[in-house]
């Protein structure tokens, strides 16, 4: 959970910008399950990256969260 001075921290100039979310969409991308895999596999690596989508979020007023989801692979 993040606190609020670590929330201000991210959110001030400086903070996360698109090259930290362009990165975090590619581990979770690399880190997407093969497409034989078990549902119930997929639907934990879809919750993993809806969770980062929403939390991002709270980081920069212009994050993108359908781009963020596209570039992870998941449709918004």
């Amino acid at each position: 959970m993040l606190t609020e001075r670590m929330r201000k921290s991210l959110a001030r100039p400086g903070g996360m910008q698109r090259r930290h979310f362009e990165l975090i969409a590619d581990c979770l991308s690399t880190a997407r399950p093969p497409d034989g895999a078990l549902g119930d596999e997929r639907c934990q690596w879809v919750h993993a990256v809806e969770v980062f989508a929403s939390r991002l979020n709270d980081t920069n007023s212009r994050f993108n969260r359908d781009r963020f989801l596209r570039a992870c692979g998941v449709e918004p």
